[in-house]
């Protein structure tokens, strides 16, 4: 089959909702990664991250449901992680700093919400 411009832009498409997906993986993971190793958080900043984790949750199962209905044949869960989820805070290379800028976003949410 050629590539007419309709093929062209559901490719383009099933291409960003990919690397969103990829993205909420690699948070999801890091997220899950912090959880392990910072036992003594804060109440509140504890309830920040557990309300970041059903947000991205929400946001996987959603791009579940579009990707299936671009391409009922590929698998959405078999798309691996990316550190792309980072954004901003990938000048942050040591372990330690990323950890703690990202903490620090999830308190400024909650500061935010408040």
């Amino acid at each position: 089959m050629a590539l007419t411009m309709t093929r062209t832009r559901t490719q383009t498409t099933l291409t960003k909702l990919a690397e969103k997906l990829a993205a909420t993986h690699g948070e999801l993971a890091y997220l899950a990664q912090l959880q392990e190793v910072e036992d003594g958080l804060q109440e509140a900043l504890s309830a920040a991250m557990l309300r970041r984790q059903q947000e991205l949750r929400a946001l996987r199962d959603s791009l579940y449901v579009v990707i299936q209905q671009f391409d009922p044949e590929l698998d959405p869960s078999s798309i691996g992680e990316t550190d792309a989820w980072k954004g901003p805070l990938k000048r942050f290379r040591a372990p330690r700093s990323l950890r703690k800028a990202y903490l620090a976003s999830l308190d400024d949410r909650v500061a935010g919400s408040a």
